[in-house]
């Protein structure tokens, strides 16, 4: 779960609820807020990078549920990393996207 200037806390409502309990659930700092850093630039591709660097590290798939930029540019540029990173043969590790409170239309050329 990922959320554009949140830290991850926002999502404690969705942590909280006793029927999300049997899903695993990872939050995520927005880059640069919160407990996150960055060494002074940030994209959405280097967002998305990292969250899939992380799935990787930690031998996880995961539905992507981001609110604004955290849903639409930054969870659909990992879902389209992602099957980048598949048809190179690596493992998939994004099984779907939910974007809250977002548009999925093309922000810039190649997205």
């Amino acid at each position: 779960m990922t959320a554009f200037n949140n830290s991850r806390e926002y999502w404690q409502p969705q942590l909280d609820d006793p029927q999300l309990n049997a899903f695993k659930k990872l939050t995520l700092d927005s880059m640069g807020f919160a407990e996150s850093r960055t060494a002074g630039v940030w994209t959405f591709d280097l967002a998305a990078h990292s969250i899939l660097a992380l799935l990787e590290a930690l031998n996880e798939q995961a539905v992507v549920i981001g609110d604004s930029m955290g849903g639409g540019p930054t969870g659909l540029r990992c879902a389209l990393l992602d099957a980048e990173r598949t048809r190179r043969g690596a493992v998939s590790r994004i099984t779907g996207v939910v974007a809250c409170g977002t548009s999925a239309e093309e922000e810039s050329e190649g997205v």
